[in-house]
């Protein structure tokens, strides 16, 4: 018997990965064992790794340097918040942040900013009279934040988020 071969796709994923949307440097019919460069549509992101022709005529990832497209910017997930105490003045709440950690497979420009968003948890309909800048940076203070305003009687909501090229 003899192996089939694999034809060169033109579009559409390959050998089950998302984004690639071809193969470089691989002639038109490749015998079975042959691996190809893959190449991601440039709107989903970078990448790259081979796939490699099978006896059956199809094409599977190469083991040895499997194909990966992932977007070229990503946002960040939430940083975390590891406390909110009185702020030493006397007046608001001092806020510390933990940056976020990356996303694994996604590459991810580096936050520029931190906001804040913080609702009364009794009522969150109720007009919100704590206030925390947003603080320009790639990580956070380390002195923490100072959010202004606020009452002691009222437990609040606070969501922080880190903002890169990409977004919150």
């Amino acid at each position: 018997t003899t192996d089939a071969v694999c034809v060169r796709p033109t579009a559409g994923a390959v050998a089950g990965v998302p984004g690639v949307v071809g193969l470089t440097d691989c002639p038109l019919l490749s015998a079975p064992g042959a691996s190809c460069a893959v190449a991601c549509d440039v709107a989903v992101g970078a990448g790259s790794g081979k796939v490699r022709c099978t006896a059956d005529g199809s094409w599977e990832q190469d083991p040895g340097d499997p194909p990966a497209c992932t977007p070229s910017d990503a946002p960040w997930g939430p940083p975390t918040i590891t406390r909110a105490e009185p702020n030493a003045a006397g007046t608001g709440t001092r806020v510390f942040l933990d940056p976020p950690s990356p996303t694994p497979g996604l590459l991810q420009s580096a936050p520029h900013e931190y906001v804040f968003d913080a609702t009364p948890v009794s009522d969150p309909g109720e007009a919100v009279d704590l206030c925390c800048p947003s603080h320009l940076g790639a990580t956070p203070p380390a002195e923490g934040i100072v959010c202004t305003g606020g009452s002691a009687d009222v437990a609040y909501a606070l969501r922080a988020a880190a903002v890169n090229d990409a977004g919150r």
